[in-house]
């Protein structure tokens, strides 16, 4: 996920392992941040990858 395209403005100056460990800290409690950013991090899970669940 850290590496896809539709995301990759959410990651300001982290790299591809600090944005996975912060994308991965919000896919646990989404409340951690802004809805809207929570919105698009579970939109691209969705749609950019294969993930069924």
């Amino acid at each position: 996920m850290s590496k896809v395209h539709s995301i990759s403005d959410l990651a300001g100056n982290k790299d591809y392992q600090a944005f996975a460990i912060w994308i991965a800290n919000i896919l646990r409690d989404p409340s951690s941040v802004r809805e809207e950013t929570a919105k698009r991090i579970f939109k691209a899970l969705r749609t950019e990858t294969d993930f069924k669940g």
